[in-house]
């Protein structure tokens, strides 16, 4: 799956233990979809992208238009929880991979290769091609 090129509905279950809506600043010159995948990159948020470093924080609520912008001239509205992410046919999430660590792809796709990668999240659940992942921000990520 290529990243998105306009708004989308993401599906959510589940609540979550920490804040149901976070705001954060978004990066300079960035734009990201309602539905996207939202990393944080030194502060700023960014849709999900190939990319070391970063913290996934949630996905987008309203589509956030920061081009051009200085970095957090407009805030994102995200929230934490599981959702239904779209799999990598190259190295896709499989049975196995439940309760693992699965990989950003882009800011709706994600995969278990980890090489030059941040963690999406942790697997919850495989459902058709739906990879339903627990993404945000008090969510450990430190173990595999």
């Amino acid at each position: 799956m290529a990243a998105l090129t306009q708004s989308k509905k993401v599906d959510r279950v589940g609540t979550q233990a920490v804040s149901d809506k976070l705001s954060f600043p978004v990066a300079a010159t960035t734009h990201i979809y309602n539905g996207a995948l939202v990393f944080l990159n030194a502060g700023y948020a960014t849709p999900a992208t190939v990319a070391t470093g970063r913290l996934a924080v949630g996905v987008a609520q309203a589509e956030v238009d920061n081009d051009p912008g200085a970095a957090g001239d407009l805030e994102v509205e995200v929230r934490p929880g599981i959702f239904a992410f779209e799999n990598n046919g190259t190295n896709a999430v499989a049975q196995a991979n439940v309760g693992s660590l699965c990989y950003a792809e882009d800011d709706q796709t994600v995969s278990t290769n980890a090489t030059g990668r941040s963690a999406a999240g942790r697997v919850i659940r495989i459902e058709g091609t739906k990879i339903w992942v627990q993404v945000g921000v008090g969510l450990s990520l430190g173990d595999k």
